[in-house]
């Protein structure tokens, strides 16, 4: 079993892995069950499989997965359209109190 840290920021996706040579997507020929974290990139090469014990556990880990990515991507906008406001502002284009639009 390995152990360590992995930077999710490096992912923003959840699947299943292609298909192997043997046909068999989603398990290993051990009775494991994998899913793999897609790179935010898209390349295949950086995706990173991991494996559960049982089909159950897989399916928990990767809902777990998929809501993880979900709310770093709605705080990704949330920081982007705040960063675009405070150009807006910085720059001048905010109206005036008091300016008729």
């Amino acid at each position: 079993m390995a152990r360590g840290i992995l930077p999710l920021a490096f992912y923003d996706g959840v699947s299943e892995p292609p298909a192997g040579a043997d046909g068999s997507a989603g398990s290993t020929p051990d009775g494991l069950h994998a899913f793999q974290l897609t790179a935010s990139d898209g390349s295949p090469e950086r995706a990173f499989v991991l494996a559960a014990t049982t089909a159950n556990e897989k399916a928990q880990w990767m809902e777990r997965l998929r809501a993880l990515f979900a709310a770093a991507a709605v705080a990704r906008t949330t920081a982007a359209a705040a960063a675009a406001a405070a150009a807006t502002v910085e720059g001048g284009a905010a109206p005036q109190a008091g300016s008729e639009e």
